[in-house]
């Protein structure tokens, strides 16, 4: 068979249907469900002790992640949310005080810490979305588990490669 594998539906779902008119959430229909109390899938609630602004973001990913996501990541997801909280503050900072600053003595300039810290947190975010799934080519490797009612079982199953199929008389 020649061409791309086809996509599983779990995975169209979560990508939307381009073609289609969309058919993935929205960041508002994200928002208006987390903000609903709907839930969030096994992943639960998060750690009582973690940053709001990264407890925000999980509420996010647990939603618009529930089908990658299982309670085992529960801890993954708490790094990532504080990573990913530590990079947008340092973007901020950047924003700021600007990539570069002068040095004490003011003979040249030097990259900001903030700046830095930035260089440093990007390609470990993006590693953590290639490891959760949630980058293009991270997807075609990520096996989704059906949620829901399973397909009642075709009639046809088994005709091909069964034992009595590959008799030639």
């Amino acid at each position: 068979m020649t061409g791309p594998r086809p996509v599983p539906d779990e995975q169209k779902a979560l990508m939307g249907y381009p073609g289609k008119g969309g058919g993935a959430k929205s960041n508002a229909e994200i928002k208006a469900s987390v903000a609903a109390g709907k839930t969030i899938g096994p992943i639960g609630d998060p750690f009582p002790d973690m940053a709001e602004p990264a407890k925000a973001k999980w509420y996010e990913l647990s939603v618009s992640w529930s089908i990658l996501l299982k309670a085992t990541d529960r801890q993954a997801l708490r790094i990532f949310c504080e990573t990913w909280c530590d990079l947008m503050v340092a973007q901020t900072m950047t924003a700021m005080e600007g990539p570069v600053v002068p040095l004490k003595d003011g003979s040249a300039m030097r990259e900001s810490i903030w700046a830095n810290r930035v260089h440093k947190l990007r390609p470990l975010v993006n590693k953590m979305l290639t490891d959760f799934g949630a980058t293009p080519s991270a997807r075609t490797r990520v096996e989704l588990v059906p949620q829901g009612p399973v397909k009642a079982e075709s009639k046809f199953n088994g005709l091909v490669n069964s034992p009595t199929s590959s008799k030639v008389n």
